[in-house]
């Protein structure tokens, strides 16, 4: 498979692009200078590590 990788804009919230990453299945990844989202983690990039207990607002 190839890796898809999709720049995240500058003024996204990392709220948004978690959610994001996590509904598609996405590493959420940085190289120092910019955070993108891809299948598969690209030499010089680091995946953010995010826990998806945290990114489930509750109801109540």
């Amino acid at each position: 498979m190839n890796n898809v990788i999709t720049l995240v804009p500058d003024d996204a919230t990392l709220w948004e692009i978690a959610h994001q990453a996590a509904a598609a299945g996405l590493h959420l990844i940085d190289n120092g200078k910019r955070w993108a989202l891809a299948s598969e983690i690209p030499p010089g990039w680091k995946a953010v590590p995010l826990d998806a207990s945290q990114l489930i607002r509750s109801a109540a």
